[in-house]
């Protein structure tokens, strides 16, 4: 995207300014699905609404191929509204309230199961409209140092398998038709995939054997880090993010030696967020004031942790449009009533002046959809595609924020 686009935009709409890059958001997911498709050509690209659910975004996506994937609540509600239709909405979460399941039965989505509660409650439902249902099973092992052993069932101590046996021999509305497993977010070691990957396919090859149970897909979840900001766990120098395909063969090369040993190909889906849509998105934010205190220089931006919550665990890359001149040490503060206010600490940048604008990269995974309105409104979001900007969210309003609050406190 050309920066000479940016001061037009910043005296329309001011800062802070959310700014969509289009063309990089539709290219992102052109990367994953053609490295992906390489490898293993039955493979779906399932975009994560929760990572960034601006309806704009979501619709761009699925215009250029996208499925969605969604958790009960206003996401499925927002992927019905934009006339997803259901053969392409995946639903995964550990709360399906049962209402919003029979909702989700009957709009004929592919559900993956994440407790043996769940499980029931589908199997009802399913009974009440006489159907047989396929649906799949989160699992979880261990792969990397952290389990995610909040969701789904646990292959390890065979409590998958177990399931997995009980919805053939007890479910009669319900067959297995998948498994799903999502093993963490932001890894830089495609290693963890291929050891997943290798645990999803001695489970499957275990259930194959003794249940005859023949899968319809493999769903392996997201996770895939993008660049415009490192997690906090690690060093500057440390954070190297891989290319895309590195994931892509190492996931998909025993994917596929499975396929030709039990005889058929099940789908592979992949739920990504960040990797499409994080470095599509950045932040336009002014410095209003710089100040020298505990030997500190501290910069005061206009935009704070209430945008950029995800501040608190991943360093933003930002970038002054200053090509030249002495670098300085500082402490990037945003604008609240709040000590823990600091977006970046011992950061070397070109000197800053009071009115500069800086660009905060990395901003659309989960910093929209996270951000909230505490002490300052919730910025305005722009496309840029072609050269041609549109708003496509507005900035809040104190309308906005008490338009749910009752209209009986504001009457004299």
């Amino acid at each position: 995207m050309k920066n000479n686009l940016y001061p037009g935009l910043i005296k329309k709409f001011g800062t802070p300014l959310f700014v969509l890059n289009e063309e990089k958001l539709i290219s992102q997911f052109g990367k994953i699905t053609a490295s992906f498709k390489k490898y293993y050509k039955d493979t779906i690209v399932a975009y994560s609404f929760k990572t960034n659910y601006v309806p704009y975004i979501c619709k761009v996506l699925y215009a250029n191929g996208a499925y969605a994937e969604v958790i009960p609540g206003f996401e499925f509600a927002l992927a019905k509204k934009l006339k997803i239709p259901g053969a392409k909405i995946i639903v995964n979460g550990p709360y399906k309230p049962e209402g919003e399941l029979n909702e989700i039965i009957n709009y004929d989505c592919r559900i993956n199961v994440d407790n043996k509660t769940e499980l029931l409650i589908i199997n009802k439902l399913a009974g009440k409209l006489h159907k047989n249902i396929g649906i799949g099973i989160r699992l979880n092992a261990i792969v990397g140092e952290e389990l995610w052993d909040k969701f789904g069932f646990n292959i390890e101590s065979n409590e998958a398998y177990n399931i997995a046996e009980m919805i053939k021999n007890e479910l009669k509305n319900i067959h297995l038709s998948g498994v799903h497993m999502h093993i963490g977010t932001n890894i830089i070691h495609p290693i963890e995939y291929e050891k997943a990957v290798f645990k999803v396919i001695k489970f499957i090859k275990e259930i194959i054997d003794d249940f005859n149970i023949n899968l319809d897909y493999i769903d392996i979840g997201g996770g895939f880090p993008s660049t415009g900001a490192h997690s906090k766990e690690y060093k500057r120098s440390e954070w190297i993010v891989p290319k895309i395909e590195e994931y892509a063969k190492l996931i998909c090369t025993p994917l596929s030696k499975l396929s030709t040993s039990i005889h058929h190909k099940p789908l592979l889906i992949l739920e990504p967020g960040r990797y499409i849509v994080d470095d599509a998105v950045s932040l336009l934010a002014k410095v209003i004031a710089i100040k020298n205190t505990s030997n500190k220089n501290i910069v005061f931006l206009d935009a704070g942790v209430n945008i950029i919550p995800d501040a608190l665990f991943r360093e933003h890359h930002i970038n002054t449009f200053k090509k030249t001149g002495e670098k300085e040490e500082y402490l990037i503060s945003g604008p609240l009533c709040m000590q823990s206010d600091i977006l970046i600490d011992k950061i070397k940048l070109p000197k800053l002046s009071v009115g500069d604008v800086v660009e905060i990269q990395g901003m659309g995974a989960y910093t929209i959809s996270n951000a909230s309105e505490f002490i300052r409104y919730k910025p305005a979001l722009v496309a840029i595609h072609n050269g041609e900007s549109r708003c496509i969210r507005r900035k809040e309003t104190l309308a906005d924020i008490i338009k749910t609050d009752s209209k009986i406190i504001f009457k004299k």
